[in-house]
């Protein structure tokens, strides 16, 4: 959702794309 995501974990990018 936020772009803070992509810090916490780089697999979250997948979940905000």
């Amino acid at each position: 959702m936020l772009p803070n995501t992509m810090q916490v974990a780089p697999l979250s990018r997948q979940g905000c794309v």
